[in-house]
């Protein structure tokens, strides 16, 4: 039986690329179909996305109660400010 390595290692070569640049493409239309919420920094899927709130005509994605409600008390604040980061333990809250 005639085995060649060479033919092999392109081959394995070739299936690794596809599949990293395969795996690349979804994760960048992920990151594309997703929002960053204001208060913690978080990504958020708009079509999953239970807490919302809209401020001068734009929709604003969090996510949680705790986060949207940090929002809505001064968008301002983290609207000029940026994400701040959260502790686990407000997010569970």
């Amino acid at each position: 039986m005639y085995f060649n390595i060479n033919a092999l290692r392109v081959s394995l070569l070739i299936s690794s690329y596809l599949e990293i640049s395969y795996l690349d493409k979804v994760l960048k239309w992920c990151i594309r179909m997703s929002e960053i919420d204001p208060v913690c920094g978080m990504r958020i899927d708009p079509g999953r996305a239970k807490y919302k709130s809209v401020y001068k005509g734009k929709v604003y994605y969090f996510c949680s109660k705790w986060c949207m409600e940090e929002f809505d008390k001064n968008p301002e604040y983290y609207l000029k400010s940026g994400p701040r980061g959260m502790s686990s333990q407000i997010h569970n809250k």
